[in-house]
């Protein structure tokens, strides 16, 4: 019987990515006193290697990755969301979420922010889960710029990936003085860098791709329909 010899890639296990498409060479730790805690659905942690939310707690010296659904029996989540270190709140869209930049919180303890990373319909799941999560004040910012995750498409123009949600984050702590941050942009960068290569092997004929059609460019592409219809975000009141 004939041997079948395969050849595999170099792999970085740090990004979890092929050597030519590492970004390791971009990663720069920011400090924050800000704690973020990224709740991760499983089908994200299990589906997407990479990720924006993963590349995010590795840029955030102060953060946290936990993966699951039902956070009320897991330990670390508990923990943490009962630290009174920190003021904590929930970064998610709804009537009385509260624009970063301009609410006043009371005392000067560092924020932790809690970020739901998965798709939307898996996000409005976790969170739907999680009735600890809706007691929490509710954050959101301003922005008028599309997301430039391109390799995905966004059910609406204004959504954004977990990466760009906590550099818009990042942004307005510095404009209320509550961190110094010196170039939160690398986390854009990043994305660019990551993007650019998929977008790139997408457009390649000869390179072999899960998709059951060719790569469509982000101004060409059809809206979905059924987010014409459906909700998109869970209401919290």
């Amino acid at each position: 019987m004939d041997k079948v010899f395969t050849i595999q890639r170099k792999m970085c296990w740090r990004c979890h990515r092929a050597k030519n498409a590492c970004w390791c060479h971009m990663l720069s730790v920011i400090p924050t006193k800000s704690r973020f805690v990224i709740l991760m659905h499983p089908k994200e942690a299990k589906k997407e290697r990479l990720g924006t939310g993963r590349m995010s707690h590795q840029f955030l010296e102060n953060s946290k990755l936990l993966v699951g659904l039902d956070f009320a029996l897991n330990p670390e989540f508990l923990n943490l969301y009962l630290d009174n270190n920190y003021q904590s709140v929930l970064l998610y869209p709804g009537k009385r979420s509260m624009l970063l930049r301009q609410v006043s919180f009371g005392d000067s303890r560092p924020l932790q922010i809690f970020i739901i990373d998965g798709t939307w319909p898996c996000a409005k799941k976790l969170l739907k889960m999680n009735s600890l999560l809706h007691l929490l004040p509710l954050i959101s910012f301003q922005n008028n710029s599309p997301s430039k995750f391109d390799i995905k498409q966004q059910p609406k123009s204004f959504c954004l990936s977990t990466i760009e949600a906590i550099y818009y984050c990042l942004v307005e702590l510095n404009f209320s003085n509550r961190e110094t941050i010196d170039r939160p942009e690398i986390l854009l960068d990043a994305l660019k860098f990551i993007v650019d290569f998929q977008v790139k092997c997408a457009k390649d004929p000869n390179i072999p791709s899960y998709r059951k059609k060719n790569y469509t460019e982000v101004n060409q592409r059809t809206p979905s329909k059924k987010w014409q219809k459906r909700s998109l975000f869970l209401n919290l009141g």
